[in-house]
C-alpha cells in the first residue's frame, strides 16, 4: 500500500510538471518555433559544407596540371555563402532563443512572487525563506539556460545521423567502427547525468538551509550585533555551506567525467577510423580529399557529441528546476473572491453589512501532515512529524460590521485578537465558518511594512496622488509634526529599508496613513 501510494504521489508530481511546461511551451512557441527553422537552416548548411569541400579536392586531384577556376568557382561560392548564411541563421536562432528565455523567466519569476503573496496558511508551512529566493534567482534561470539551447536537443541527434550517412557514403563500413565507439558514449551519459539530478536535488536542501540562514541574519542585523550573535550566524552559515560543498564536490565530479568523455571520445573514434579504413582490404590508402572530407566530418560531429554531456545535464537541471517550480505552486493559496460575497460593497447604504462571520473557528497550528507528500520525505524538515507543537482554537466567533461602523476587539494577552484579524484577512485557515466580505479591505498590521522609499510613496503605495485627500491624510494621522522632524525634503525623504530611520509611533502612523488614504470599504 506504501508502495502504491508513493507512484500515486510521483505520477502527481509529474503531472505537475507536464502541466507547467505545456504553459511555458505556450508562452514561448511565438518565438521559439521560428528559432528552430534557423537551427535547422544551420544543420543543413554545416553538413553541405564538407561535400563542397570533397568536390573541390577531387577537382584538384583530377585535374592537377590544369586550371579548375571554371569548373570550381561555383562550389567555392556556395561555400562562401554557406559561410554567410551559417552566421545568419546561428544568430538568428540565438536572439529569439534568448527572447523566448527571457520572456519564460519573467513571467516565472512574477508568478511565483504572486503565488507567494496569495498564499494561505497552510501554503506557507514550512517554506523557508530561502527555498523561494532560489526558486526565483536559481530555478527561473535555469529554464532561460534551458531556453537557449533547447532546440539542440533535436538538432544535435539530426546533425549525427546526417554526418554518419556522409561518412558512410564517404570511407564506407570503416567509419562504423568510429561511429561505435562514439555512440557507445550515450548511456553512459545517460547514467551519469541521471546520478548528478539526484546530487543536485540533495545539494538543494542544504543550498536552502543556507540561504535561508544568510537571510534572517542579514533581516535582524540589528538584534546580532546588539547581542553579538555573529559567530553562532557565521558558524551555522559556514555548518549548512559546509554540507553544501559536499553535494557540490560530486555533482562537479560527475560534470568533469562527463567532459572527458565527450572531449576524449570524438578524437579515439576519428583515429579508429581511419586505421580501420587503412588495414581493410590489404592496405587501402587514403586520397586527400577522402582524408580532408573525413577531418571536416568529424568536425562537424565534434561538437554535437562534444555538447551532449552539457546538454543532458543542462535539461536535467531545467526539469528539476520545472518540478521545484510546480511543486510551489501546488501550495495552497487563496483564489480570487475567496472572501467577496455579493456586491463589491459601492452602493452608499448605511445599513449595508460590509463584514459577517458566522459560526467562526479559526486554528493556528494543528495538523499539517497533509502539506507534503509520500514521496516527498527527502524534503521534509528534521524531526517532523505530522503535527504542530503548538495550535490554538479561536471559536464560536459572531459579529457583523455596517458601514461607517466601528467594531473594537478588547481582550487580555493571548486571547485571540491577531488570530481573528489574520483570519480575516485569510491568514489562519477557518473551519466550517462563513465570512461574508464586501468591497476592498485595507489592514494596518502590528508590525508596520515600510518600503525603502520616501514617506509620500509609502502613503500613497502605488495609488494615484490626490493633493486634497493626501493632506487631509496626513492631518487626520497625526504625520504633520513628524514631516517637520524629518528634515527639509519632509514628506519625500528617503526612509531607510524596513523603517530603520523611524521610530515605531512614526512606522505605525505611516502604515495607518497608508490604509485610510486607500480609501477601503473596510
Amino acid at each position: 500500500r506504501e508502495s502504491k501510494s508513493k507512484n500515486v504521489g510521483k505520477s502527481a508530481r509529474k503531472a505537475r510538471r507536464a502541466m507547467l511546461l505545456r504553459v511555458l511551451w505556450d508562452i514561448s512557441k511565438p518565438t521559439y518555433v521560428y528559432a528552430g527553422y534557423y537551427q535547422l537552416v544551420t544543420v543543413l548548411v554545416q553538413a553541405f559544407n564538407p561535400l563542397a569541400v570533397q568536390y573541390l579536392l577531387r577537382l584538384i586531384e583530377r585535374y592537377p596540371d590544369e586550371n579548375i577556376f571554371r569548373k570550381g568557382i561555383g562550389f567555392a561560392i556556395a561555400l562562401f555563402l554557406c559561410s554567410v548564411v551559417d552566421g545568419i541563421a546561428q544568430e538568428r536562432h540565438k536572439f529569439l532563443s534568448f527572447q523566448s528565455g527571457i520572456l519564460i523567466r519573467a513571467a516565472t519569476a512574477a508568478s511565483i512572487y504572486h503565488h507567494m503573496l496569495n498564499l494561505t496558511s497552510k501554503g506557507k508551512q514550512h517554506l523557508l525563506t530561502g527555498e523561494t529566493t532560489n526558486l526565483v534567482s536559481i530555478d527561473c534561470q535555469k529554464l532561460f539556460e534551458v531556453c537557449q539551447e533547447g532546440h539542440l536537443i533535436w538538432s544535435c541527434p539530426l546533425s549525427m545521423v546526417i554526418v554518419t550517412i556522409l561518412l558512410l557514403v564517404t570511407l564506407g563500413p570503416s567509419t562504423l567502427v568510429g561511429m561505435v565507439s562514439m555512440f557507445c558514449l550515450v548511456p553512459i551519459v545517460k547514467k551519469v547525468v541521471g546520478k548528478m539530478m539526484i546530487i543536485r536535488r540533495k545539494r538543494f536542501i542544504h543550498t536552502d538551509k543556507r540561504v535561508d540562514t544568510t537571510t534572517a541574519m542579514l533581516q535582524a542585523i540589528k538584534f546580532c550585533k546588539l547581542n553579538h550573535y555573529e559567530d553562532k550566524f557565521l558558524k551555522r552559515i559556514h555548518d549548512a555551506r559546509r554540507e553544501e560543498m559536499v553535494w557540490v564536490r560530486k555533482e562537479l565530479a560527475y560534470l568533469g567525467l562527463t567532459m572527458a568523455m565527450t572531449v576524449l571520445t570524438p578524437v579515439a573514434a576519428c583515429a579508429l577510423t581511419f586505421i580501420t579504413f587503412a588495414l581493410a582490404n590489404g592496405g587501402n590508402t587514403l586520397s586527400a580529399s577522402e582524408t580532408f572530407t573525413t577531418l571536416v566530418l568529424f568536425s562537424v560531429l565534434r561538437f554535437p557529441i562534444n555538447y551532449a554531456g552539457k546538454l543532458m545535464g543542462k535539461a536535467a537541471q531545467g526539469l528539476e528546476a520545472c518540478q521545484r517550480i510546480a511543486d510551489f505552486f501546488e501550495r495552497d493559496a487563496h483564489q480570487e473572491g475567496d472572501f467577496l460575497n455579493g456586491d463589491s460593497g459601492k452602493n452608499e447604504d448605511a445599513n449595508d453589512v460590509l463584514l459577517k462571520v458566522h459560526d467562526g473557528s479559526f486554528t493556528v497550528g494543528g495538523y499539517e501532515g497533509e502539506l507534503l507528500e509520500e514521496d516527498d520525505s527527502e524534503h521534509r524538515p528534521t524531526g517532523f512529524d505530522g503535527f504542530s507543537k503548538a495550535s490554538f482554537t479561536l471559536s464560536g466567533i459572531n459579529f457583523s460590521v455596517k458601514r461607517s461602523e466601528t467594531l473594537a476587539v478588547v481582550g487580555p494577552v493571548g486571547s485571540g485578537k491577531s488570530t481573528l484579524l489574520h483570519a480575516l484577512i485569510g491568514d489562519v485557515p477557518s473551519k466550517a465558518s462563513e465570512i461574508t466580505m464586501r468591497g476592498s479591505v485595507a489592514y494596518a498590521s502590528q508590525s508596520p511594512f515600510i518600503l525603502n522609499a520616501t514617506l509620500k510613496d509609502n502613503i500613497l503605495f502605488g495609488k494615484e496622488f490626490d493633493q486634497k485627500l493626501y493632506s487631509r491624510v496626513l492631518e487626520a494621522c497625526n504625520l504633520l509634526p513628524d514631516l517637520s522632524q524629518l528634515g527639509p525634503a519632509k514628506d519625500l525623504t528617503e526612509i531607510g529599508e524596513r523603517g530603520v530611520t523611524l521610530s515605531g509611533g512614526q512606522k505605525a502612523r505611516i502604515s495607518l496613513a497608508r490604509c485610510v488614504y486607500a480609501q477601503p470599504s473596510i
